[in-house]
């Protein structure tokens, strides 16, 4: 009897440390693959700052086309009004 349940106890153990094992190699696994991407912070100050340099090279390009005497109708008209 005292044989069995030693028996049982060490098969118990060797179970836990599979497990653990297991465990521990998901987690290595994972920090792994998640090692080469980064973080979700930085991904969305990436985008935001890509997404503001667009939106002004945009505004630069639309408003360098403007000729600088189209404005001054509507300087001389506030100056009337004001």
């Amino acid at each position: 009897m005292l044989g069995s349940n030693l028996e049982i106890a060490s098969a118990v153990v060797q179970e836990h440390r599979k497990d653990h094992l297991k465990q521990s190699e998901t987690k290595r696994l994972l920090k792994g693959a998640r090692a080469g991407r980064a973080s979700l912070r930085d991904r969305f100050l990436l985008h935001t700052g890509v997404s503001l340099i667009s939106f002004g090279m945009r505004l630069t390009r639309r408003y360098q086309t403007v000729d600088p005497q189209a404005f001054v109708p509507l300087l001389q008209m506030r100056r009337m009004a004001g």
